[in-house]
């Protein structure tokens, strides 16, 4: 049985048996993606979005509505190459009476460096950048929409927000 693995493996390898996926388009790699290919990542989230808008300043952004927790994130692409989108940033804004010290944020950023807490005047602020220009799927832009929206989740609760 060990053996019969090896071999189905080998030939998956090699490429005599082909590899079927439920969507090519998730395993190809993009440098950019543009405002549809964008949407398509967004519809598999297991969270409802509302369709992108403009900034006064012309940028485009979209809002990620998380039913559980009741959040907001923003998602903004930006370094656009004429095709599409290189980078990303997922960003939430907390407004609280009595906001998180420094201290807390910086906790916050040493133990979960995928984002980065920091603080705008009176708003308490979370974030993440992913720059794909280097190449990368549609699933790992899908999946890192996903862990972003769990940790600002996680976020909200280590500040003590209540929304």
């Amino acid at each position: 049985m060990k053996l019969a693995k090896i071999v189905l493996l080998a030939f998956l390898i090699i490429g005599v048996i082909p590899i079927t996926t439920i969507s090519q388009s998730y395993q190809r790699v993009y440098k950019s993606l543009s405002v549809y290919q964008i949407e398509d990542c967004l519809d598999q989230i297991d969270y409802i979005y509302y369709s992108h808008n403009y900034t006064s300043d012309g940028e485009i952004y979209w809002i990620i509505h998380d039913r559980v927790s009741d959040l907001k994130i923003v998602l903004i692409p930006y370094d656009y190459d004429g095709k599409g989108y290189g980078s990303f940033l997922l960003m939430a804004s907390f407004l609280m009476s009595n906001p998180p010290s420094l201290d807390r944020l910086n906790y916050w950023n040493r133990k979960y460096r995928y984002t980065t807490s920091y603080r705008d005047g009176e708003e308490t602020l979370i974030s993440s950048d992913f720059i794909i220009k280097g190449g990368v799927t549609k699933t790992a832009v899908v999946v890192w929409i996903e862990k972003v929206i769990s940790l600002v989740r996680k976020f909200a609760d280590f500040i003590g927000f209540r929304s």
